[in-house]
């Protein structure tokens, strides 16, 4: 079915079948199902904790038609944070923490694309019309093409003035609270709009830009940077 958009982009453009390296038809790949197990199981293991794997899911643009060459391979970890601790944002943190240095340390490829790992608590509402349970070998959501419009001059527009705000954050002082609202304010557009316009929002294509475009690592990288010297202590002179 044709798109309706206002300029071809490759972005949003839907593909013809789910990506041939990825997918046997409808199923996964047993190489790359085989794969991803292993990636998720020696995750969990650098976890130290016995709640247990509920699932392990495969979501995303390579788990729908949007996919381009620069998708990522999105895989999650669901695991019942109250098997952890009953509280939930300490165990969410320290989850955080862990899948971030793992996303750093590693760079695993899987038939050309970058996986990137998460973990969810059970039950977490996660906005995606395409959910595959790597573990059950089954669909959770199953994807269809559909049409969809698209304004890509409003989407630019939005990402325009969200690197504007980025570039104006990092040139500044003192800027560790600016940048982390930014981040915060990419992550809620993008959520919004999910939730209401789907993958054809101006939201969810702005954040893809900036995401392509390297904006946001460039932010990641400056909270990060921004936060070390704040916390850093001087070299005293010692004098003679």
């Amino acid at each position: 079915m044709k798109i309706k958009i206002l300029d071809k982009d490759p972005q949003i453009d839907l593909q013809g079948e789910f990506e041939p390296n990825i997918w046997d038809g409808e199923e996964l790949n047993p190489r790359v199902r085989e794969a991803l197990l292993l990636i998720a199981q020696e995750l969990y293991n650098t976890l130290d904790v016995d709640a247990g794997l509920e699932d392990v899911r495969f979501t995303g643009s390579l788990a729908n038609f949007n996919y381009t060459p620069k998708s990522d391979l999105d895989l999650h970890l669901v695991i019942n944070f109250s098997k952890v601790d009953e509280n939930s944002q300490l165990v969410k943190n320290y989850f955080d923490a862990k899948r971030v240095l793992w996303n750093k340390k590693h760079a695993i490829i899987v038939k050309g694309y970058e996986v990137e790992v998460y973990i969810e608590n059970e039950g977490e509402k996660h906005i995606s019309t395409g959910i595959y349970s790597v573990s059950d070998n089954e669909w959770v959501v199953k994807p269809s093409r559909v049409e969809g419009e698209a304004d890509l001059d409003a989407a630019n527009k939005k990402a325009q003035t969200i690197k504007k705000e980025i570039d104006v954050a990092i040139s500044s002082e003192d800027n560790l609270e600016h940048l982390q609202k930014i981040k915060e304010k990419i992550k809620k557009m993008r959520q919004c709009g999910l939730e209401k316009g789907g993958i054809f929002s101006a939201e969810n294509i702005a954040f893809k830009t900036l995401r392509n475009d390297g904006d946001i690592n460039r932010l990641s990288s400056a909270i990060t940077k921004e936060y070390d010297r704040q916390h850093s202590l001087p070299e005293e002179v010692c004098k003679t």
